[in-house]
């Protein structure tokens, strides 16, 4: 495997990459966090998503330093990574990734918040719900449906009196999925509009 590794080649480093992942060998586990170093992002990908299935401090260190790649993919999957971990820094760290990069990419950010599900991302997601942009906040309310997160509902029932239909039928589909009897009236007047 050191072989292959050692290749300049990305496409022999990108099979090396996954016969070290399969293998989950501790000698094969440098090969993991020195593909982080990659000068292609493909491969920092691949490994990234290789040290997220290690349940170890030396696998999330090793993605904690990838926060700190030159590339947005990257450094926004670690981040992804390390929220489904519900690692300690995986919040601080999406939130700041989150305000470096332009807004046109900001409705990329809830799922993460949304998982995560403790106090510093709650207050987070109630402050993307008053976001200007409608996709923003239509990305807030879809990741509350899908990661069952009812303590929102309260912002949820206030979203669901704006006027764009988007932002109506995403309130409306969070309704059933969290089943939210205390939104009836609001989804027979959708009903009727």
């Amino acid at each position: 495997m050191d072989f292959g590794f050692r290749q300049r080649d990305p496409e022999c480093q990108l099979l090396t990459l996954f016969g070290a992942a399969v293998s989950a060998h501790e000698d094969a586990y440098y090969i993991l966090e020195e593909s982080l170093k990659s000068s292609y992002p493909a491969i920092q990908l691949v490994a990234l998503g290789a040290l997220a299935r290690f349940q170890n401090d030396r696998a999330d260190q090793a993605m904690v330093r990838a926060l700190g790649s030159s590339t947005l993919e990257v450094r926004y999957e670690a981040a992804n990574q390390l929220c489904k971990k519900k690692h300690p820094l995986a919040v601080s760290q999406a939130e700041s990734l989150m305000y470096k990069t332009s807004t046109a990419y900001m409705s990329l950010y809830p799922p993460l918040f949304a998982m995560v599900g403790d106090a510093h991302s709650t207050r987070i997601l109630r402050k993307l719900l008053n976001q200007p942009s409608s996709d923003v906040r239509l990305a807030v309310i879809l990741s509350v449906a899908k990661y069952q997160r009812d303590d929102l509902l309260p912002q949820i029932r206030q979203q669901a009196s704006q006027l764009q239909f988007a932002l109506q039928e995403a309130c409306a589909y969070t309704f059933g999925v969290l089943k939210d009897e205390e939104s009836l009236p609001k989804l027979e007047k959708f009903t009727q509009s």
